[in-house]
């Protein structure tokens, strides 16, 4: 843990700025003892398929309390990244990430990229917890509307909302796909592999170790374990990401899901790459040669975790009108924003584009709403209430009643002269 005192004003805002984890550690900048401080932390996995974003969301925090020199009126404020991850399909390490958090008293909010399976276990921890959460990963309309029966009651155990999706939800990209019109009837296919082959690894893990502990028991002479044993089941039954977002798409009335292995050659095709896949170039280049798309027929690829796909990997030869989508969580070439990326490069040596404006903008908005806590100990469930309730004269991070608050928006790319280019 690193500690210092605050001779100036200037070495407040650097070690506000840089001397924080970046990665997940325990390294939380510590104010002197007379100051209570207060922790915001990032969340997300700093080794997947949300790196960038995760770095990005982290520096524009640590920005955003660097101009305020380290305070959030009588309060010393931080931040954290703790990774939320999915390890061999489970889901077991996102709760633990979440424990985490909830043990510090001190934390006041989570910005966070999540997988759908991951959020699901994450969000009504948090929300059991009091905390709020913006959302910066999985679209998952269930957060925050019904999808799934249950939801979103399944995600708010303490019976409010103090979650926000902070990114372009999977219904506003079924949306956009709907308006391409050379894309009407297309077949969607949604890329799983690694998931499902994590899946299967650790559901035959678990069937090795429940064969150990039934030998050992017979050996003992205790009855045999009962196919409900823990060790029997999966702990992961969630609808991995690009399936979710494939359903919707379909549901928008753009088409019907299919497996590559039943995709026909000629009818337009949208591509949802999963976010455990770890090269989504890679993933759309395979699925093209397995399903054997004629170079004329209409093609969209989209990645789960918003990362770009190369324009190399739609193959070469196409004739039909290709097009990506990514769906950005902030405006970064506003004048601001291209500020925030000057320092976020001269500060960190990175530029993260839209996150670290996302990170900055919402990072305002909480340090705003802490300053006007009136006394020294934040009220959690009130801060909470303030942060994700509707706030439509709030221009640092808009609500709706929906409950998304993204300033971000979903963006279509048609291939032309070997790039993507922004329609």
């Amino acid at each position: 843990m690193i500690h210092f005192k605050l001779p100036s004003a200037a070495l407040a805002a650097f070690a506000a700025a840089a001397g924080l984890s970046a990665c997940g550690g325990d390294d939380v900048v510590e104010r002197p003892a007379h100051r209570p401080i207060s922790v915001i932390y990032v969340a997300g996995d700093p080794e997947g398929p949300w790196k960038a974003r995760t770095e990005g969301l982290a520096d524009g925090v640590k920005l955003a309390i660097a101009e305020r020199n380290g305070l959030m009126g009588e309060r010393a404020v931080s931040t954290v990244v703790v990774p939320i991850e999915q390890r061999d399909g489970t889901t077991v390490s996102a709760g633990i990430g979440g424990g985490r958090i909830l043990r510090d008293s001190r934390a006041i909010a989570v910005l966070g990229t999540y997988s759908a399976p991951q959020l699901a276990l994450a969000a009504p921890q948090l929300n059991g917890g009091e905390l709020s959460l913006l959302q910066y990963g999985s679209g998952m309309r269930g957060l925050t509307e019904p999808e799934e029966p249950g939801e979103p009651e399944r995600f708010e155990p303490s019976g409010v909302r103090y979650a926000l999706r902070a990114v372009p939800s999977d219904v506003a990209v079924g949306t956009r796909v709907k308006g391409v019109a050379s894309l009407d009837g297309a077949q969607i296919v949604p890329v799983t592999s690694t998931y499902d082959d994590s899946l299967d690894a650790a559901a035959g893990q678990r069937a090795k170790e429940a064969q150990a502990r039934r030998e050992e028991a017979q050996e003992d002479g205790d009855d045999p374990l009962p196919s409900t044993d823990p060790a029997l089941t999966n702990p992961s039954a969630e609808v991995p990401d690009a399936q979710r977002l494939a359903g919707t798409i379909a549901a928008e009335g753009t088409g019907e899901v299919v497996s590559a292995q039943d995709a026909a050659s000629t009818k337009p095709t949208v591509i949802v790459v999963d976010p455990t896949e770890p090269d989504p170039s890679a993933a759309v280049l395979a699925t093209l040669r397995e399903v054997s798309l004629r170079p004329s027929v209409p093609l969209l690829v989209i990645d789960g975790a918003d990362r770009n796909i190369a324009a190399s990997a739609v193959g070469s030869g196409r004739t039909g009108p290709t097009f990506q989508i990514r769906r950005t969580i902030a405006n970064a070439a506003t004048g601001q924003a291209r500020s925030l990326r000057a320092r976020e490069r001269k500060t960190f040596g990175r530029d993260r584009g839209d996150a670290v404006v996302a990170g900055y903008v919402a990072a305002q908005r909480i340090l705003d709403l802490g300053e006007r806590q009136p006394e020294r100990t934040i009220d959690r469930v009130t801060f909470a209430k303030a942060l994700t309730g509707p706030a439509p004269q709030d221009p640092n991070l808009p609500a709706n009643a929906a409950g998304d608050a993204t300033l971000g928006k979903v963006e279509l790319y048609r291939l032309g002269g070997g790039a993507w280019v922004k329609r």
